[in-house]
């Protein structure tokens, strides 16, 4: 080998050294700024509303940045999942579309903090009236016939459903279409969400 080659391979190795340890030490900086899991205070939580979270793996990180944060902190409170709110007389469950179990479920606030990787929990009205009744026995339906995620993220057929898409596929189920909108995009973000019930909210 050359002179020259062997120094081409040495810059790469060196090149790809640098990376790995900046990667390594960007892990680090963030895993010890990572606040605590913080449980939420559910007793404005109701069926129908629908939540958001704030993850700190790196698909969270991802999702948020693709949505529009600019910001790589896992105390950015852009969300990276989402889902809708279902009170029970013994408490509150939270409906998704669980990457780790691979189907639409219902959680706990603490089975979801535990299971999922988030740190935060919050939710916001829908910016449309709802029935309460019909959107929890939609969420059952889904729940009880182990609908899977969607790992395709293709929301134009409603037969697997990723996170931002079960929550605009309930609402339509019940006659609202206040997220319909969002069907344009070739993908739906949590942060989508979001955006429209902030809106509604102004509105008001």
């Amino acid at each position: 080998m050359d002179k020259k080659k062997r120094s081409y391979l040495r810059i790469i190795g060196w090149g790809c050294t640098f990376v790995f340890l900046f990667l390594i030490v960007w892990i680090g900086i963030v895993w010890l700024n990572r606040p605590a899991y913080i449980e939420p205070d559910t007793s404005t939580f109701e069926t129908g509303d629908v939540f958001f979270s704030v993850g700190d793996s790196w698909e969270s990180v991802a999702v948020r940045t693709l949505s529009g944060s600019l910001s790589l902190e896992v105390a950015d409170s852009t969300p990276s999942h989402c889902g809708i709110v279902v009170r029970y007389a013994e408490g509150v469950k939270l409906a998704h579309a669980s990457t780790v179990k691979k189907k639409i479920v219902l959680e706990t606030p603490e089975e979801y903090l535990h299971n999922n990787g988030s740190y935060c929990i919050y939710t916001r009205k829908a910016p449309c009236t709802v029935d309460t009744l019909a959107i929890r026995q939609s969420v059952e339906t889904l729940v009880k016939n182990r609908v899977p995620f969607d790992f395709n993220f293709d929301h134009s057929t409603s037969k697997a459903l990723y996170c931002t898409e079960m929550v605009v596929r309930v609402f339509e189920q019940n006659n609202c279409f206040c997220f319909s909108k969002l069907r344009h995009n070739s993908y739906m973000y949590p942060n989508d969400l979001l955006k429209l019930c902030k809106d509604d909210n102004k509105n008001k």
